[in-house]
């Protein structure tokens, strides 16, 4: 999980860097309320200790890359929401509306957001919720 949950967009990143040459240009991590460390949006009654791991381990490596990436180059990890998937199958919002509600984050971009955790509503999620 953590190959493919934290170290994977860390090496798409790098090797996509030379093709983010426009100002401003995105990375947008895809975590999870899972990856919240003290609590969770949902009751939830199972561990999922590799997931939840890589997820926050996710949101701390798009961080980090604050201090290395080009200062064009803005990035965020984000909740996707309860996405109806074969994951989620009680999700309550399709694919399409939750990759159209994080790409209007875009639209209400502050530096303040730079490699934040956000709500696929472009709002911060605070550590103590």
């Amino acid at each position: 999980m953590f190959e493919i949950n934290a170290i994977a967009p860390l090496i798409v990143l790098k090797g996509l860097l030379p093709l983010l040459r426009s100002d401003p240009s995105y990375c947008i991590n895809i975590s999870s309320a899972r990856g919240v460390l003290y609590t969770d949006e949902t009751l939830n009654s199972s561990g999922n200790y590799g997931y939840r791991s890589s997820k926050a381990a996710l949101a701390v490596l798009t961080m980090a890359t604050t201090f290395d990436l080009p200062k064009h180059v803005r990035t965020f990890s984000v909740h996707p929401g309860l996405v109806k998937t074969d994951m989620n199958p009680t999700g309550n919002i399709t694919p399409q509306q939750s990759a159209e509600k994080i790409l209007s984050i875009l639209d209400i971009w502050q530096p303040s957001l730079n490699g934040a955790f956000l709500r696929n509503d472009g709002v911060r999620w605070q550590l103590d919720e």
